[in-house]
Parts: structure tokens; C-alpha cells; sequence
């Protein structure tokens, strides 16, 4: 089984990950281009396996009917996406190392 940890420019939220991460993907939607600038790059872990280690900084932003957005209030990182399904995407940037 993997593991991964991740966190936020600043550190004020940090992660852990259990178990399989999914292929990353590239989204070009609407949504994510605005809010990064660019494309996003994100990869998504079961549920089950992420736990929240840090969570000082987290804030969430709905971006739709059905999903949520999670971000650093404090330094603005992007960081988790959440429709409340079985999966959490997680943004590829935030990985304090790169997934094997």
C-alpha cells in the first residue's frame, strides 16, 4: 500500500493518503481555469484513505450544486476538490513529494 502527505504553500493544512492514487488528469473547464490561472492537475484518493492532519488554514468555497473547493485561507494554495462522493481529488502541486 502507498502512502503520501501533502500541505499547503504555508503549512497551515496538511495531509495524508493511504492506498492507490488514481492516474493524474488535466481539467480545462471553466471553473478550474479560473481559479488556477491555467489548467488544473489533480490525482483523487478514496475517501476512506485521507485524513486531514492540519487544518488551521482550510477553507472550502462551493463551486457548483454539487462540489466544493478546498483552499489555504491563509496563503491561497488550491488543494482539494469534493463532490461527496467515494473520492477526494487532491492537487497534484500539493504532494511534498512527487507520487510514485
Amino acid at each position: 500500500m502507498s502512502s503520501l502527505s501533502g500541505q499547503c504553500l504555508c503549512g497551515a493544512v496538511r495531509f495524508e493518503v493511504s492506498g492507490p492514487l488514481a492516474t493524474p488528469h488535466a481539467c480545462h473547464s471553466g471553473q478550474c481555469r479560473r481559479q488556477s490561472g491555467h489548467h488544473t492537475a489533480s490525482t483523487h484518493a478514496r475517501r476512506t484513505g485521507f485524513s486531514l492532519t492540519a487544518d488551521r488554514g482550510l477553507k472550502w468555497y462551493r463551486s457548483s450544486d454539487y462540489a466544493e473547493r478546498g483552499f489555504c485561507g491563509e496563503c491561497g494554495s488550491s488543494l482539494l476538490w469534493d463532490d461527496g462522493g467515494d473520492d477526494v481529488d487532491i492537487s497534484m502541486g500539493s504532494p511534498t513529494r512527487p507520487p510514485a
